[in-house]
């Protein structure tokens, strides 16, 4: 009777020990430059935090859309002045399920680049939610982000503030609806798939 109990006892502390691993979900306030932004899940996996790729658009007004067939999750950032929503003008990035690559627009030219992450960073789909490394939302907006005491903390310079309230203020401007086409999901699927740089053709323009 005690060997059983003694082993129902380690066992229990291992599973307590390793529990996070299997993806603890809490809050976490988000905080640009101290200043407190919004407050976002957050998801505890292979020992990384994750937040919910949507952060993108609460705290930066970005555009953030999913493509569930190939599971490739876009962020457009459309900080160009006067530019229209959609143009291979505007920085945006892609990722994809499972895989840890970054694709990256350059701006005013038709091709991506593929940055290749750590082997635990890729994003991962939970409950129909894309969740990102803290550490890669920092790679996306340009500065520093990391997860400490609930709080997710991003340092950026200055000129990406003023890259927030140009976004803020220009929800028109700003692809807010911006949407993944099959045709360019799968060149980034492809894309992803391969690594490299590839060319895609004109993303569709808002009539």
């Amino acid at each position: 009777m005690k060997k059983t109990f003694y082993f129902v006892f380690i066992l229990l502390i291992i599973l307590i020990t390793l529990y996070p691993s299997f993806g603890v979900e809490k809050s976490a306030s988000v905080y640009v430059n101290k200043q407190n932004v919004a407050t976002v899940p957050i998801i505890y996996k292979y020992n990384i935090y994750f937040a919910p790729a949507s952060l993108l658009e609460k705290a930066f007004y970005m555009a953030v859309s999913y493509d569930p067939l190939l599971s490739v999750v876009v962020i457009e950032d459309t900080v160009e002045r006067g530019d229209a929503q959609y143009s291979l003008n505007h920085y945006w990035w892609a990722m994809q399920i499972g895989n840890p690559l970054l694709v990256k627009n350059s701006p005013k030219q038709d091709k991506v680049k593929v940055t290749n992450l750590e082997e635990d960073e890729s994003p991962i789909l939970t409950k129909s939610t894309v969740y990102i490394p803290v550490k890669v939302f920092g790679s996306i907006v340009g500065g520093q982000a990391e997860y400490k005491n609930e709080k997710i903390v991003f340092t950026l310079p200055e000129r990406t503030i003023d890259d927030i309230d140009y976004r803020r203020e220009n929800t028109i401007a700003t692809g807010r609806e911006f949407t993944v086409t099959p045709e360019m999901a799968l060149k980034l699927a492809g894309s992803l798939i391969k690594g490299g740089t590839i060319k895609l053709p004109p993303l569709p323009q808002i009539e």
